[in-house]
């Protein structure tokens, strides 16, 4: 496959799933790092949650499996552990990050701001004080700069905490739901070859060909987002219609229809 022959797709350069997300050694005192890191342990959290409590949604067999449902308890014990552990580190590094200044935006990666934002609302949230003079500031400031990923993460935490009177805020979030690609191709190397590149078969992580196919693009292939995105507008759309985000949603059905109205629940 040679990427540059196929203009109209958006393909995304990942071998695993966890290289598009920087997390050195040193996470715990890094924010954007430990951002990260909470990111895909709340996802893993979801996926483990599923296939423990609701295996017919996500397993390809439609139930739970002999072979690695111990394996899944297990896990789904481990990442609820890790969070309770590291999730009050991150919301102490929060606290020490807010300004002494009012007046002045925090330096900070617009990505720690979004991840943040979701990480928190996925998990119970927190003081609005964090949101109102840190994480809100960062991602006013540096909205335009925002990834798909980014934008899903702002859409659906900020109507889920039900912050939808930023009308500035929300415009920029729309339009860039109108230009965003929230279901790009994901290729990885061909074996030896720096040039190559085929698309992911399903099998590269450990048990995700148990995964049904919905399942697998929703954890595996980043689609996830696409249904946040979309959930989160149409929460915001009920709290606060003036913000005119019926385009934004009427964009997402006419472009994924299928997708977003048949699966999503």
């Amino acid at each position: 496959m040679q990427p540059y022959q196929h203009p109209s797709t958006t393909f995304v350069w990942r071998n695993h799933l966890t290289w598009g997300y920087k997390i050195g050694q040193a996470y715990t005192s890094q924010p954007l790092d430990l951002s990260n890191y909470l990111l895909i342990r709340t996802r893993e959290r979801l996926l483990f949650e599923n296939k423990v409590h609701a295996p017919n949604r996500v397993m390809r067999s439609g139930k739970a499996s002999k072979l690695t449902s111990k394996f899944a308890e297990q896990s789904l014990i481990h990442i609820t552990e890790d969070l309770t552990k590291t999730l009050p580190q991150f919301t102490n590094m929060l606290y020490v990050l807010q300004p002494t200044d009012d007046h002045k935006v925090p330096d900070l990666p617009v990505a720690f701001a979004t991840n943040a934002l979701y990480i928190l609302e996925r998990n119970g949230g927190t003081q609005r004080e964090v949101y109102d003079q840190l994480l809100l500031p960062v991602l006013r400031a540096k909205a335009e700069h925002l990834h798909a990923e980014g934008v899903a993460q702002a859409v659906w935490a900020l109507a889920n905490a039900e912050l939808t009177d930023d009308a500035k805020l929300w415009s920029t979030l729309k339009e860039h739901v109108l230009t965003k690609d929230f279901a790009p191709s994901f290729i990885k190397n061909e074996r030896w070859s720096g040039t190559l590149f085929s698309t992911l078969s399903g099998s590269e992580h450990f048990f995700e060909s148990e995964l049904s196919e919905f399942a697998d693009q929703l954890f595996y292939k980043d689609q996830i987002n696409l249904y946040e995105v979309y959930n989160g507008l149409l929460k915001a759309h009920s709290l606060n219609k003036s913000l005119g985000l019926d385009v934004a949603i009427k964009h997402l059905e006419q472009v994924h229809g299928d997708a977003v109205l048949r699966k999503n629940d």
